[in-house]
């Protein structure tokens, strides 16, 4: 039986926005994970669309102190989940490989920590967040109004900084294989 399950997040420029600035945060793992897998030489002829190897995010329940980045983080995953989002894929995706009759791919946990003011995982969390928040209100994770994301970047790098941790991005499961 297979099951579909929406976009947590709409469509729109501003989600198309968020996902370009993702890609620019996540561009240096994804460049070692090209060339970790023999293919980083094509680069430069991948299109828009390609999909040269996996890279998928493993939401877990954020830790750490009470600030705003970790109830951010929670209203996240909550809403992830309760959307139907498989927020363990990451570290499954050998079974995907597996399934697919490709060899075991070869795996790696990465994140990135920044601990500069104008990092960009500051305004990259709240946009997430804004964009979320719609499906939170829905899913009565929130009240509207309780959360505003145009405070959230100052307001997170604020508390990181006040506890004394860094900005860190979601985790990221790398895997790739090559056909024998």
């Amino acid at each position: 039986m297979t099951t579909t399950h929406e976009y947590a997040l709409e469509r729109s420029q501003r989600e198309y926005e968020r996902l370009a600035l993702q890609g620019e945060i996540l561009k240096p793992m994804t460049r070692r994970l090209f060339e970790e897998a023999g293919i980083g030489h094509l680069v430069k002829y991948l299109r828009s669309g390609g999909t040269a190897a996996f890279l998928e995010p493993w939401f877990l329940p954020p830790g750490g102190p009470d600030t705003m980045m970790q109830k951010a983080g929670m209203l996240i995953y909550e809403t992830l989940l309760r959307s139907g989002a498989h927020t363990d894929l990451g570290p499954r995706l050998h079974r995907v490989f597996s399934n697919a009759g490709l060899p075991p791919p070869r795996m790696r946990l990465e994140s990135v920590v920044d601990s500069r003011n104008d990092s960009p995982l500051n305004g990259y969390l709240a946009r997430t967040v804004a964009h979320f928040l719609p499906k939170a209100v829905e899913y009565g994770l929130v009240k509207l109004g309780e959360i505003d994301p145009d405070l959230l970047a100052k307001g997170v790098r604020a508390e990181m900084s006040a506890a004394g941790f860094a900005t860190f991005g979601p985790l990221l499961i790398l895997a790739w294989s090559r056909k024998e």
